[in-house]
């Protein structure tokens, strides 16, 4: 009786490390993200046009054979982080304004298509100051050109939404193969709040992209008001409904971009992209248990020095954790 007394508690001690080990780390991540500037106000269609994409994030410190590369790099600064890795797959579309022309636009941004298949990977944990902080890398691989699909994709769309299909994919991107690397900072430095009331954070940011794809370094930084934010930087996020707002400013200084440079490997039409270019977001986020939706509206300045009016798109994500 008492071996038994002893093997049942050994049983549940077990069990409760167990449940412990599940419930005080995150589970899979996916998100899906549409972004397009169907969604903007006023409604447009030109330039960064459309992007979907899909991610998956596997549970905390689980790496898949296919991101294992990703782990050799050390932590930058962090204090014994947690990390997930995972996958991304998306699609970006890019057009002139004149969409009813055969003829190539030349004083406008050359049609193309880029989709690719990126590894990531996430680092969260305390850094110096035992400030929360939240690491993200990614390298994408992919193709620019009608090997991307752009054109069918976006008569796909227009034939759905009932817009008039666009006559200059002809003279698109040539196919190219494609390299883009990300590395992306950010810091909570301010949270203040009731611990179930509303709370306001200040988080700052900065990042670099290295490839053919684009090769750009950025800073930002995001202020959200609400209820029951989510704590991406915590060792979990328990599932709450809650909301909140937010508005963003960053900028970037680019030293290339594919899409406005041209092909790297082809002669081919090109733009003079503008060094530097400032962003501004502002939306919305509701959390519904283990799910999230957002919507994000996006104002970006000029991209190349041809270009006439600012562009806008709006972006849906909806995420869910496992």
């Amino acid at each position: 009786m008492r071996r038994t007394t002893i093997l049942s508690a050994l049983l549940m001690a077990a069990v409760t490390t167990a449940w412990a080990d599940v419930t005080n780390r995150q589970d899979f991540v996916f998100t899906a993200n549409e972004e397009n500037d169907f969604f903007s106000i006023p409604e447009t269609d030109k330039h960064y046009t459309q992007g979907i994409h899909f991610s998956l994030l596997w549970p905390d410190d689980e790496v898949p054979w296919l991101a294992r590369p990703l782990a050799w790099t050390p932590p930058l600064g962090f204090q014994g982080p947690i990390q997930k890795f995972g996958f991304e797959l998306g699609q970006d579309l890019y057009t002139p304004i004149n969409l009813t022309t055969s003829a190539l636009v030349t004083n406008d941004r050359p049609y193309a298509g880029w989709v690719y298949l990126g590894a990531l990977r996430e680092d969260r944990g305390l850094t110096a100051n035992q400030i929360p902080t939240l690491d993200r890398y990614e390298v994408e691989l992919g193709v620019v050109g009608p090997w991307a699909l752009g054109g069918e994709e976006q008569d796909w769309w227009h034939g759905l939404i009932g817009n008039s299909l666009a006559n200059g994919w002809s003279h698109q991107l040539k196919n190219e193969p494609g390299v883009l690397l990300r590395l992306d900072r950010t810091w909570r430095v301010v949270d203040r709040g009731e611990a179930d009331g509303v709370h306001v954070q200040l988080l700052p940011r900065a990042g670099v992209a290295l490839g053919n794809i684009q090769t750009s370094a950025r800073l930002g930084a995001t202020v959200r008001v609400g209820y029951h934010i989510p704590d991406e930087f915590a060792a979990t996020i328990p599932p709450k409904c809650g909301w909140y707002v937010f508005s963003d400013v960053g900028g970037r200084g680019v030293l290339y971009n594919e899409f406005l440079n041209g092909d790297v490997f082809h002669a081919g039409h090109s733009v003079d992209p503008e060094p530097g270019v400032l962003e501004l977001r502002a939306g919305v986020v509701v959390e519904l248990g283990h799910s999230e939706i957002s919507y994000t509206y996006v104002y970006v300045n000029k991209e190349f020095k041809e270009q006439g009016l600012y562009d806008a798109y709006g972006s849906l994500t909806y995420r869910y954790r496992f």
